[in-house]
């Protein structure tokens, strides 16, 4: 909504402090998945050397032969800056099925090494390709800043349902309020999602691990029971409608109102689901 924000900060020292962000000068036509970019802020990542720090018994690292403490320059031409990079590059290269080109720097030498990554299955539904190399370990100074990047919480199983139920409650207005701001034009239609979007989504989440499944299979269900009360016929909320109308006015409402409510019912859910769809697909050309 463009309003002043306030933002909690925690420094280093672990001094709190807090800002405000006036968003009232973002433009109308600002892309909003890019808030932080639009906003000025970019998000903390833990850069590592590309420097391999194991490579696998057996593997298609060890077949090309790369070894312990090979910086990695290129993948198929691209360069890898930090290893960040690494993943990304080989799952972009690897899909064709072909041997990649790979140039490290060993004892000041440059070498060009060819691998053909291995495909293994990942979560429950993906796969991705691996060379068989892993990150060299943490220094003390990267595991303090991973430490303060990410917070885990723990809870006690009464303690967990109170969580659960303040969680639900919040992405619950959360999706009724980007749903009340797409009405009104203060927010994107391009947030909708349409099937291929949540089958990109359960894979991210399958592969994240059992427990961010879970979580999107529960923010999913979350969604579709809000998507079954909107006011729409067709829908459990087109009945509730009904049955307000019919309580309000003291009678049903006629048969010939409802014949029409389904058709335009029918209209708003293709609607919907084409502007998903075409959203999803704008996305993976984008």
């Amino acid at each position: 909504d463009r309003d002043t924000v306030s933002v909690e900060l925690a420094d280093p020292d672990g001094r709190r402090r807090t800002v405000r962000l006036d968003l009232s000068g973002l433009p109308a036509d600002f892309a909003e998945d890019k808030t932080l970019e639009a906003i000025g802020l970019t998000p903390w990542q833990l850069k590592l050397p590309a420097v391999i720090g194991e490579v696998s018994p057996g593997s298609a690292a060890e077949a090309a032969g790369l070894k312990v403490g090979d910086r990695l320059l290129s993948i198929d031409g691209d360069k890898v800056d930090s290893w960040n990079w690494v993943p990304f590059l080989i799952q972009k290269h690897a899909p064709a099925g072909q041997t990649i080109q790979i140039e490290v720097q060993r004892d000041g030498q440059k070498l060009d090494l060819e691998a053909t990554p291995r495909k293994e299955r990942s979560g429950w539904f993906g796969s991705r390709y691996l060379l068989g190399i892993a990150s060299p370990d943490l220094d003390e100074q990267s595991r303090e800043a991973l430490q303060r990047a990410y917070i885990e919480l723990r809870y006690n199983p009464a303690a967990a349902l109170g969580a659960a139920v303040s969680e639900t409650w919040r992405l619950t207005r959360s999706t009724v309020g980007i749903l009340g701001r797409m009405v009104t034009g203060n927010a994107s239609v391009r947030n909708l999602s349409g099937p291929i979007g949540i089958a990109q989504f359960a894979n991210d989440s399958a592969r994240a691990g059992f427990s961010s499944f879970l979580f999107f299979l529960g923010l999913i269900s979350l969604s579709l029971g809000i998507l079954n009360l909107l006011p729409i016929p067709l829908l459990d909320g087109g009945h509730l409608l009904y049955y307000l109308i019919e309580w309000v006015k003291g009678s049903p409402v006629s048969d010939q109102v409802q014949t029409a409510g389904q058709y335009v019912g029918l209209v708003a859910l293709f609607g919907l689901i084409s502007l998903g769809i075409v959203n999803d697909i704008l996305r993976l050309v984008s």
